[in-house]
């Protein structure tokens, strides 16, 4: 019998309370109906569409981007490759960073970057002094055209975030943020991460996985 895959969950819990990035709405959770009185279960729900690891939409940003119903899902699945390019507080990913690892940025590559930055999820400090990624190395990404980009910060970006992002997202690169975990992973895997599939919204909570093996 063949060996099953083995799953690695790439995603950070959401409860009631959960990191939010400051200025979004915080997630909230609550009983609905009780089972003891209602017979069953529900919760009311309540959170930003870039509540704790999610996907950026290209409407995120840019003024005639796509919502996140309108992603290929066929971007979303498949062959990922993991760039180990440890930082702390504050440091960049530039080209330099980027270079060793250029056999694997070619077009349409599924990339994701381990800092071990996820480390310090639920800290203050964790959305807003975490590694960026430097303008000059967005342009290398979007120079060759990979298809997605993972972090496992806030942000791919620091002070330049919206020029990163437009850099990015006006070359089709589809961002991921939040990812966890990685440090379980293998160099190679096959990724999949799937959003809500939410009309015309800028983003969505999701839970990636990694397919090891």
């Amino acid at each position: 019998m063949a060996e099953k895959p083995r799953i690695i969950d790439l995603a950070h819990p959401l409860y009631h309370g959960s990191p939010s990035w400051p200025g979004d709405p915080g997630i909230g959770i609550a009983p609905h109906c009780i089972l003891d009185r209602d017979g069953c279960r529900v919760h009311r729900l309540s959170l930003g569409t870039h509540q704790g690891t999610h996907i950026d939409a290209p409407s995120h940003f840019l003024p005639d981007g796509e919502g996140v119903d309108a992603l290929p899902l066929g971007r979303l699945f498949g062959p990922a490759s993991l760039l180990r390019i440890a930082r702390q507080r504050g440091q960049a990913i530039g080209v330099e960073e980027l270079l060793p690892h250029e056999a694997k940025l070619c077009e349409g590559a599924r990339i994701l970057i381990h800092t071990g930055w996820d480390a310090h999820w639920g800290e203050d400090r964790f959305c807003l002094e975490g590694p960026w990624l430097t303008r000059d190395a967005a342009l290398l990404l979007a120079e060759r055209r990979i298809g997605l980009l993972g972090v496992d910060m806030a942000t791919p970006a620091a002070d330049d975030a919206e020029a990163v992002h437009h850099i990015l997202m006006k070359s089709g690169v589809i961002i991921v943020e939040n990812l966890a975990n990685l440090a379980l992973c293998p160099d190679n895997f096959t990724l999949a991460a799937f959003p809500l599939r939410l009309r015309d919204m800028d983003g969505s909570p999701l839970r990636p996985v990694a397919i090891c093996g």
